[in-house]
């Protein structure tokens, strides 16, 4: 299960505040399967793009413009858009599955009802997904009938570690086989964090890339220092195992050394995933705000090396074609 804890992060008047310390990170289910998900999935696409002959690859180029959203729109019209913009499936209010769990631990969320905060809500999803590449959301489902879903909620609450606080989480082995993020909407009334749902979508690209032969946990540790090994949730005690505060191989100070840094932060040396997570994350903050989370890091040539692995992945799992801009790439040239 892959989550982004509660870090006192928090967007305030357009700007981002962000703790640094803390790496910027750290009942039966309601049933939807009836629902239909992007039933105006050729919306705005060219007859060419329709065509299935390369499956995800060429399944659309987007016209963004078609679908800009109004605060005239009621709420599911807001849905539908989304959908139909990206190919994910939006579900909220009473529809949402409340129980969530995989071989590693067990969650539930409140139901949240309060139309206009998820209007608000649904606004910030579009504000964020629309950064990224045309076509990236058709591409990232795990199949052209399986699109990810993005669940609208109430408070989260891990019943394996009660002590944690989670803002956001997805998981690449559910116990329902659904390909889902989860966000809690409730905590300031329909605002969430950015950052928070662009770490899991780090997530979910590692899980896609995966599904494809692609990131082998391999060839990312022949990143990592000689004989590094990640700190994974192995026991009861992975909640606190999580809060270190300082860890080797790490920013440090404006005058240590750049070539022993192989982490963003200690919460990277969690695991493969986090790791990833943390060090894009920065990049895609950047993207929005033109404010780096962990200054300098793109320096480190370790973190170099592990930035432009995951870039070769993405272009060979994902089709680039319609992709006019890639944020993440982007940002690294500019702070590299």
């Amino acid at each position: 299960m892959r989550r982004f804890k509660n870090t006192a992060a928090a967007i305030l008047t357009g700007a981002l505040v962000l703790s640094i310390t803390s790496c910027s990170i750290n009942s039966d289910p309601s049933n939807t399967t009836n629902k239909i998900v992007n039933p105006s999935v050729s919306v705005g696409l060219s007859s060419e793009a329709k065509k299935p002959s390369d499956g995800l690859s060429k399944i659309a180029a987007v016209n963004y413009a078609d679908h800009e959203l109004s605060e005239a729109d009621d709420l599911k019209t807001l849905e539908q858009k989304i959908e139909t913009k990206y190919g994910v499936d939006i579900v909220y209010g009473g529809d949402i599955r409340t129980e969530f769990g995989d071989e590693s631990e067990q969650l539930v969320v409140e139901k949240y009802t309060d139309e206009a905060n998820i209007k608000k809500a649904l606004a910030s999803v579009d504000n964020i997904l629309k950064i990224y590449p045309k076509t990236f959301f058709y591409q990232l489902r795990l199949s052209e009938d399986n699109p990810l879903k993005i669940y609208l909620t109430g408070h989260i609450k891990s019943l394996t570690y009660p002590d944690a606080s989670i803002n956001a989480f997805t998981s690449d082995t559910d116990s329902k086989g659904e390909f889902y993020l989860v966000i809690d909407i409730a905590g300031q009334s329909g605002i969430f964090n950015p950052p928070d749902v662009m770490h899991e979508i780090v997530h979910l690209t590692d899980f896609k890339l995966r599904s494809k032969g692609l990131m082998k946990s391999e060839d990312w540790a022949k990143l990592n220092p000689e004989d590094f090994a990640y700190r994974d949730k192995t026991n009861a005690d992975a909640v606190m195992k999580y809060n270190f505060a300082q860890a080797e191989y790490c920013p440090r100070t404006d005058d240590s050394d750049i070539s022993g840094v192989y982490f963003v932060c200690p919460y990277s040396q969690a695991n493969e995933f986090e790791d990833r997570a943390t060090l894009l994350t920065n990049a895609m903050i950047h993207s929005i705000y033109n404010y780096e989370v962990e200054p300098g890091v793109y320096k480190c040539p370790h973190l170099q090396a592990k930035m432009e692995f995951w870039f070769s992945q993405v272009r060979k799992g994902f089709d680039t074609t319609y992709w006019e801009n890639i944020p993440w790439e982007d940002s690294y040239s500019k702070l590299k």
